[in-house]
């Protein structure tokens, strides 16, 4: 059981519960609920697919694509882990 790290506020801590948790809505899983409430076969075709629009490589907007994989946040990825003790990292 990690504690979070100090220093975040309200919603940055509840963003990050909802990370580590599995229950974050990325745009693929709300795409995902928009197909499931729509009405008609054109609501539906017409929702929002999921996709990454950051990379535009056509991957699903997932959690672990957005924090990990998507290449248009890599800077924003690498400068957020730098600003992290050696120990919180990933990878140790």
């Amino acid at each position: 059981d990690d504690p979070l790290p100090n220093g975040y506020g309200r919603w940055a801590t509840v963003r990050l519960r909802r990370l580590r948790t599995g229950t974050a809505v990325s745009p693929a899983v709300r795409a995902k609920f928009e197909r499931c409430a729509s009405k008609t076969d054109a609501e539906r075709e017409h929702a929002d697919d999921g996709s990454c629009r950051r990379c535009a490589t056509g991957q699903q907007a997932t959690s672990a694509h957005l924090l990990w994989d998507c290449v248009e946040l890599s800077r924003t990825r690498e400068e957020a882990t730098r600003k992290l003790q050696p120990k919180l990292r990933p990878g140790c």
